[in-house]
């Protein structure tokens, strides 16, 4: 397992307003969308409440392009924001085949947030 340290004021379910219907529900088998019309890629994500605000960290695995591992936001868990991405299959992380199951974790020692995910 490798470790990243999340380089940001903490900045990232797959849901948007896309999936939220008017009655309430989120529906499956639907495209995802952020609040930019983008669509989600957040594959085995982990989700952490801080205050009122939920982040959702995961893999980005989207056609054509090398993994990443994005973090989007939300106040209501319907509607997110992407972020950031906060690691990139690029420099000497450019050999891993894939990170998985991301989690963003909450270090009380440092006060930092830590990324950990498998590689």
């Amino acid at each position: 397992m490798r470790h990243a340290r999340a380089m940001a004021v903490l900045a990232g379910l797959l849901v948007t307003s896309g999936s939220f219907a008017s009655d309430g529900v989120i529906h499956n088998d639907t495209v995802w969308r952020d609040a930019a019309g983008q669509e989600i890629w957040c594959n085995g994500g982990h989700i952490l409440r801080q205050e009122d605000a939920f982040y959702w960290v995961g893999y980005d695995t989207g056609p054509g392009r090398p993994w990443r591992i994005n973090l989007y936001s939300s106040r209501n868990l319907a509607d997110w924001r992407f972020e950031n991405t906060l690691v990139r299959q690029e420099g000497k992380l450019a050999q891993m085949g894939w990170a998985g199951r991301p989690s963003l974790l909450y270090n009380g020692a440092t006060k930092k947030y830590v990324l950990l995910f498998e590689a």
